[in-house]
Formats: C-alpha cells, structure tokens, sequence
C-alpha cells in the first residue's frame, strides 16, 4: 500500500475515465432499420411482379439475405451500446481521487492513518527490542560470589589479550559460583566472562584441554557427565555458553573472537562487534574427544605440538 499511494498517477486515470457525455444519444442508428427495411418491401412490391416468374423466387431470397447483411452490423454496434449505457461510470470528480482518501478506501477498517504513518524504523525496532531483552534479563541472571583462585592454563593469558583487544572492558576472568547442595563446598570457575553490562548478557567462555600436563589425566571429555552438568548450571542462570577447544584458541585466537561477535550479533542484533572480525575465517569445529582418545593424546604429548606456538609468538 506505500507504494500505491506513494506513486499512484492520478493525472492518468484521470484522463483515462469514459464516463458519457450527458447529450450523447445512446440509440444513433435506429433510424436505419426501417428504411433499409420499407426500401426492399417496396422493391419486392413494385419491382418483382414485372420481373419473369423463374426471376422474382430468387430475386427474394437475394432481397432477405440484403437485407440481413445490411442491418446485422450495425444491430450489433447498437447492441454494444445498449449493454454499454446499463454500467455506471462515475463522473472525472470521483476518479480524481487524492492519495489520502485512497488510502481511506484501500485500508482494511482495522488499520488507521496515524499507525501505518508512524510504522518504526528498523533502527527503531531494534532499540525497542533491546529494551524487551534488558527487562527479560533483569534480576534473572545468575550473579558470581566473587573471584576463584582457580589455576588457568597456559593458553588462557594469550587469548585474554585478544579478548581484550576485541571486547574491551568487557571480559571478567576466574568469576566463582558456588554449587548449590556441594558437600565440599565446591565452586565452578569460568575461564572468561564476556558481559555486556548495558544489556545484562552475559557469556561464559571456556577454554577445554584433553588432558592435564602434569597428571595426564583426560579432561572434558564427551563421556564425562561433569562438563554436561556446568553447562546446564550455566543455561539456567541464563547465561550462554561458549567452548572452545585449546587448540582453536591457539592456532585461531581472532576466528574464536568472531565465533562469541556472531553469538551477540544472533542475540542482540548489535553487529559492531563482529565488523572488524568479518574477514577472519569461519572457525573449523573440532570433534570432542572421549576418554580413551585423551589418553591416547596424552601419550603422545599432542598439545605441545600447539602450545609451542605460543612460544613463538611471545618470542616474536
């Protein structure tokens, strides 16, 4: 409907309408008839008794035949007339319609003027929305009891820089949230936080080794329920879970940035932070690995094959 009475030429059906002139003759051929009809009658009368018996029987089927030939066209133009004159065409006043009372007569009665003249804009609409999601999260996220004391791993420092440098002031380390009904009085520690304070959202990013260096003992393994568990401990205090694999977040630091940008994008709609990520590549996923794999990896000492990078970056 915006584009109707945005770009509806008026001018042209103006001059487009047929609407009948009040002196036009709706029956200008009538008169036709009977004289084509007497002219032939007379002709059969006067002319044919004079004519030979074996000419007058053809010269009348000649007449009928005449006769409909003459009047068949023009009966049916005057008959086009006649069904023409019975539909109503409305004067060149009715049809110079302006857009407004288009709009009036084009619009179901459930919509009014003012509604679909002040429709939000995109910009509008999002801003609208962000105010929904903000009053949805208030209150309603799981808070930390404050800051653990957990160990990091060696990859941890690395990546904060990049988080950092992508997120800033927005990435929290080592946020403690106690385990509800824990005899030991056990907590969970989150690698990053990456808070978006003006809206409530919070993110929890964690980094996954396949096994401890020291102990070689496997670590977040598919088959082990503990991991399960802290992500549902997570999803219920409302916050959204992240994790990646170390060696994503060695060998591809800025792809893992994007990974967490195109989550706030998917949630927020808010893109800036994934603009200056747009040109990294699409992180690659890495399969989780079950216990057995992690002790195989173990053996091998499989994560110094990435962690030395870090050396050498540092270096560089």
């Amino acid at each position: 409907l915006g584009q109707v009475l945005t770009n509806l030429p008026i001018e042209s059906v103006t001059s487009s309408s047929t609407a009948p002139s009040e002196t036009q003759s709706q029956f200008p051929g009538w008169f036709v008839y009977p004289a084509v009809v007497f002219f032939l009658l007379g002709l059969n009368l006067v002319v044919t008794p004079r004519l030979p018996s074996n000419i007058q029987r053809p010269l009348g089927v000649v007449s009928f035949f005449c006769t409909t030939f003459a009047i068949a066209p023009r009966l049916r133009l005057d008959l086009q007339t006649l069904m023409s004159s019975s539909t109503y065409d409305p004067p060149i006043e009715e049809w110079a319609a302006t857009p407004e009372q288009l709009y009036v007569t084009t619009l179901s009665p459930s919509q009014d003027k003012s509604s679909y003249e002040q429709e939000p804009s995109p910009k509008q609409r999002l801003l609208e929305y962000l105010k929904q999601l903000k009053a949805n999260l208030e209150g309603q996220v799981l808070q930390p009891a404050g800051v653990s004391d957990a160990p990091m791993g060696r990859s941890e420092d690395a990546f904060a820089s990049v988080l950092e440098r992508y997120f800033p002031c927005r990435v929290k380390r080592q946020l403690e949230f106690p385990i509800p009904q824990s005899e030991l009085g056990r907590s969970f520690s989150t690698d990053f936080a990456v808070v978006l304070d003006e809206l409530g959202l919070h993110i929890d990013v964690e980094i996954d080794e396949p096994f401890e260096l020291k102990k070689k003992r496997p670590t977040h393994c598919i088959d082990d329920y503990r991991d399960r568990y802290r992500n549902g401990f997570f999803l219920q205090g409302n916050w959204i879970v992240i994790r990646f694999a170390e060696e994503q977040v060695v060998r591809y630091p800025k792809s893992c940035c994007r990974e967490i940008a195109a989550a706030i994008a998917l949630v927020t709609g808010i893109d800036k932070f994934l603009k200056p990520l747009a040109g990294e590549p699409i992180l690659q996923p890495i399969p989780q690995w079950t216990k057995k794999q992690a002790r195989a990896l173990a053996k091998t000492n499989y994560r110094d094959t990435y962690l030395s990078l870090l050396c050498e970056k540092n270096s560089t």
